[in-house]
């Protein structure tokens, strides 16, 4: 929504799946298209949502050995998100 002062941006971002089917498509295409149109917007924005990641362990209920799991892999926590 766009908003005198700035954009509202409400998404759903795709999760990577169950054996991290879609991670490829999640980090290299979506991601990166997603950047892209945000970095496109001529104001502030505010993003909300679902964005499928867990920045930090106290995000997760026990996090050990969950660096594999989809929302928590490296190449999800180091998006630009």
């Amino acid at each position: 929504m766009e908003f005198q002062q700035f954009y509202l941006v409400a998404v759903y971002v795709p999760n990577s799946g169950s054996g991290l089917k879609r991670l490829e498509y999640r980090v290299n295409e979506w991601d990166s298209d997603f950047q892209k149109y945000l970095l496109s917007l001529t104001k502030p924005v505010i993003l909300s949502g679902d964005l499928n990641v867990a920045h930090s362990e106290i995000d997760l209920y026990d996090p050990k050995g969950k660096h594999k799991v989809a929302g928590y892999t490296p190449e999800e926590r180091n998006s630009f998100f």
